[in-house]
């Protein structure tokens, strides 16, 4: 199901888009640079910069996005929670950071055969210094069709000041030509932070975990994929189990800077949305229509704890004079409520505890639109 809930976007009736603009410069020199690919991921929507490095964006549908620029010889930078609303320009700057290449490829052929079995190379590079370490295995250190010995895991040394860090391996690392990577550890690290239930029940029947964490670490998380695993203890057995839950992405993240990620599903806790009613009240003589929505939203702990569950959703928000949005209530009155008509409610339920939402509301358009037109969710 993914380690994070779907993405809720406001619904605008009578408008759906918005632009993003900006540029994309070289960070070491601030110079401009020219033909970058811009994109908006997960959508069809993206540019190239032009020789200023200025790109524009339009028609990209509101609500909050990712942000990708690429660039030869540049690491791939993004940019997340990027807020586009209808009508309106969102400004979206980019400093690209140089690629630093760290070796040249490197092939290595065996040119005899020892025995009747072709002799093995293992190339190896030792990552503090740069230097090529190349050596020859005899037949007699790994058997035919056998593995090589594993390479444990050695973690990194941090090198480094208020300005930069360097993560230092100091021991070589032998692999045999055409292995598979190896990974080495570079830090592990406990780390701090609280957790809340959060629920989009209009776009996803599940119930994702959200914490709110602290970097630990001496140095910057650098941006990029994060795969979530969720350890557990089986009853009647002391053996952990390391279950994938999903990936996630994370910005880039100083030392001792809050962040926040998603770790999946409590399968404890059960949220449901439900249109009730659709009531039109306008005559069929009537230039207008006015339509009421009631929804139900219904939330159940199974937990044997307390726990805090932010359920969220949203209203309709007309971007044109002719639709007008009525009679709005919502009782409990959410926690939160944005002029993008998102709304949360953030719900303290204890132990086998039921909660119910209910939000109504009237939409009132001329006579002459559809309901399909403007956007309205049936």
């Amino acid at each position: 199901m993914g380690a994070a809930p779907p993405e809720l976007i406001p619904l605008y009736l009578g408008g759906t888009t918005g632009t993003i603009r900006g540029r994309v410069t070289d960070s070491s020199s601030g110079t401009a640079l020219p033909f970058a690919n811009v994109s908006v991921v997960g959508t069809a929507s993206g540019n190239i910069t032009n020789q200023d490095g200025v790109y524009v964006i339009t028609d990209v549908p509101a609500g909050t996005h990712t942000m990708q620029v690429s660039y030869m010889g540049f690491r791939t930078s993004r940019k997340s929670r990027v807020r586009v609303s209808v009508g309106r320009v969102a400004r979206v700057d980019f400093a690209l950071d140089p690629e630093t290449l760290m070796a040249d490829e490197v092939m290595v052929e065996a040119d005899r055969v020892l025995a009747g079995v072709e002799g093995l190379i293992s190339t190896t590079r030792s990552l503090d210094s740069g230097e090529l370490h190349v050596r020859g295995i005899k037949s007699s250190e790994t058997p035919l069709g056998e593995e090589p010995p594993a390479i444990p895991h050695i973690e990194a040394e941090v090198l480094g000041s208020e300005f930069a860090a360097n993560l230092v391996i100091r021991k070589p690392v032998d692999l045999e030509t055409g292995a598979e990577p190896r990974r080495a550890l570079v830090v592990r690290r406990r780390i701090p932070g609280s957790f809340v239930l959060r629920s989009v029940p209009r776009l996803s029947e599940h119930v994702f975990v959200k914490g709110t964490l602290v970097n630990p670490l001496e140095f910057p998380m650098l941006p990029g994929a994060a795969e979530t695993y969720v350890e557990t203890v089986p009853e009647g057995s002391n053996a952990k189990v390391s279950n994938f839950v999903g990936k996630d992405h994370i910005d880039a993240i100083a030392s001792g800077e809050e962040f926040e990620m998603y770790l999946g599903i409590d399968q404890n806790v059960k949220v449901e949305h439900e249109l009730v009613k659709k009531e039109v009240l306008s005559r069929e003589s009537s230039k207008t229509t006015r339509v009421r929505y009631t929804f139900a939203i219904t939330a159940e702990s199974f937990r044997r704890d307390a726990a805090e569950v932010h359920v969220a959703d949203r209203v309709p928000v007309s971007t044109i004079r002719e639709v007008k949005i009525d009679d709005l209530e919502m009782i409990p009155e959410p926690d939160e409520h944005t002029e993008d008509g998102l709304v949360t409610w953030k719900l303290q339920m204890e132990p086998g505890e039921k909660r119910e939402i209910t939000v109504e509301y009237v939409v009132e358009f001329p006579s002459g639109m559809s309901a399909a037109s403007l956007g309205i969710e049936e």
